[in-house]
């Protein structure tokens, strides 16, 4: 049995979810990214994850979605600016100026 590797699984799962956002399956793309976000397996992956989090926060108006997406991607890459620049935009969301300075 040939197992597919990591990137087959994020695209696939990717795919997915962006499929869902399309057909205003939002309950169901949160969860499929759930699953995809264990499979990003780089930053770039996980800036396709912060991508759709904030795409569903959006249409769902829930931004704890997006939050807590982009603090586990910092938490894994905190040298990437990209990814901390969500941080930056995310904490400002919430209101919380201080926390957003210290990061940028």
């Amino acid at each position: 049995m040939i197992v597919p590797d990591r990137s087959e699984k994020f695209s696939e799962y990717l795919s997915t979810v962006d499929r869902m956002i399309a057909g205003e399956g939002y309950s169901s793309a949160i969860s499929n990214l759930k699953k995809t976000s264990t499979y990003a397996g780089n930053s770039t992956n996980w800036l396709s994850v912060l991508k759709r989090a904030y795409i569903l926060s959006d249409k769902t108006g829930d931004r704890s979605h997006f939050q807590k997406y982009t603090e586990k991607a910092f938490d894994i890459y905190p040298g990437n600016e990209d990814i901390r620049a969500f941080l930056v935009y995310s904490l400002i969301e919430q209101s919380l100026y201080k926390e957003a300075s210290e990061q940028a």
